[in-house]
């Protein structure tokens, strides 16, 4: 009798704990399904001017609380280092030359599925929050039931998303935040403007005030009273992403205060990242080296491990596939961007980003083209018809050109970057939208506009 009375405890207590494992894995299952998504992207932020990316500067100590709670992408590559391009792909998990919004005024066409379109269809409420950036990407204001423009005071608009998540916390939203503040000409306000700031001594740089896109030049939109040390302009970037951060620690405060954030997924990004030297190139983007293409990339979910590293490389256009997925939402073949849980949960079926391609097309009819795997980049200037070829590796700096040399590896990734500039892509050519003067004369003051 005793025998069997053990047995029976026994029993129940493997049937209790199966239907908690079960229990957790179903809430688990409908939390993901029913989650609200904010993403976050920060324009020209460099990976490696952030605290949890081994910056010595304190920058970043919110973003990298964020990163304590989630994971952390060490190799995240942007397809583009120009702005228009780089979101577009972002959020329609497509290369450039397949949505070919190449400037600001192309219209997105409705052929186009984007990352807030289909989660409105999926009951999202959708919201966008920047300095005028939906009027920049014509096309873009049918995805999004609302729109804050984020002026010079960032605060303020950081409020009214607050109190818009506030009013939606009992719904599904989707929430895209960009901020323009880490965006030349850095401007921080008080006290960030005087955080990094080192009195200019022997070892300061000074390079003239130029116009254009030349190098060793501090570019004329950039430029602040006539100032020429090369540190007092980084001294302000950084310092424009410690007020950056400021921000977005408010933001992810008020999350916690709400009780959204167990049921929200964060995921934080750049568009690209910003030249501060290298190449003889000063506060500018738009060429395909690393400092230009790498991101950072943090992600924070239920489920997610914390304070996970992952040293593979991935892609901007990655994300949207990836949000989906966690929302059991299913995606059609026409993005070219991989899911990235397989990567984050340590499933073995991960096969995606061997190699990587970026392009981009600017507007001074700069044509650019690259390849890279996680030991090598080449890099094709069409007009030019030029080669660089780089072991990243040994060479991240991206210094010496090995074309002439390593010519079995110049080949074997010429054949590969051809193979991928000849896809079928769609014969499309989006229309154009005149910007209105407010739109142009923004775009003059961060340097988009000559």
């Amino acid at each position: 009798m005793k025998l069997n009375r053990k047995r029976y405890l026994f029993i129940c207590l493997v049937c209790f704990i199966a239907m908690s494992i079960g229990l957790v894995i179903y809430t688990s299952l409908n939390r993901q399904q029913g989650l609200n998504i904010i993403l976050i992207t920060i324009d020209s932020l460099r990976s490696d001017h952030l605290g949890c990316y081994g910056y010595k500067r304190n920058t970043s100590p919110n973003i990298d609380k964020l990163v304590e709670e989630g994971v952390m992408f060490t190799q995240a590559i942007s397809q583009a280092s120009w702005t228009p391009q780089s979101l577009t792909s972002l959020l329609t998990a497509t290369y450039p030359s397949t949505h070919k919004i190449y400037d600001f005024g192309s219209v997105l066409y409705e052929e186009l599925i984007t990352l807030p379109g289909i989660l409105k269809k999926k009951r999202y409420t959708t919201v966008a929050v920047s300095a005028g950036l939906i009027k920049r990407f014509p096309g873009f204001e049918r995805e999004f039931d609302n729109f804050f423009d984020m002026d010079e005071k960032i605060g303020d608009s950081i409020e009214n998303l607050i109190r818009w998540i506030g009013h939606f916390k009992h719904k599904k939203f989707f929430a895209w935040v960009h901020f323009f503040s880490a965006h030349s000409p850095y401007k921080p306000p008080y006290p960030f403007n005087e955080m990094f700031k080192e009195k200019s001594n022997k070892t300061s740089k000074h390079i003239p005030i130029g116009n254009g896109k030349e190098p060793n030049i501090i570019p004329n939109w950039v430029a602040i009273d006539r100032i020429t040390d090369v540190n007092y302009y980084i001294s302000q970037y950084d310092g424009a992403i410690a007020y950056t951060d400021f921000y977005i620690g408010k933001l992810l405060d008020k999350l916690k205060i709400l009780g959204l954030d167990k049921d929200t997924l964060i995921i934080l990004t750049s568009d690209h990242g910003e030249s501060i030297g290298e190449h003889d190139y000063y506060f500018q983007h738009g060429f395909l080296y690393d400092q230009l293409l790498k991101a950072p990339l943090i992600i924070k979910g239920p489920g997610i491990t914390k304070g996970k590293v992952i040293n593979k490389q991935v892609k901007l256009i990655d994300i949207m596939p990836t949000i989906l997925a966690f929302l059991k939402i299913k995606v059609n073949n026409k993005i070219e961007g991989v899911d990235l849980l397989p990567l984050i949960y340590d499933d073995n079926n991960y096969t995606g980003n061997e190699y990587v391609f970026s392009e981009t097309f600017d507007c001074d009819k700069l044509n650019l083209k690259s390849i890279r795997t996680p030991e090598w980049k080449l890099i094709y200037n069409i007009g030019l018809d030029k080669y660089e070829l780089y072991n990243l590796k040994i060479d991240p700096e991206e210094i010496t050109n090995l074309v002439d040399i390593d010519k079995e590896k110049f080949i074997f990734l010429k054949t590969k970057l051809e193979k991928w500039m000849n896809r079928p892509k769609p014969n499309i050519i989006p229309p154009t939208k005149p910007l209105d003067e407010n739109t142009k004369r923004n775009l003059r003051y961060l340097g988009y506009l000559q």
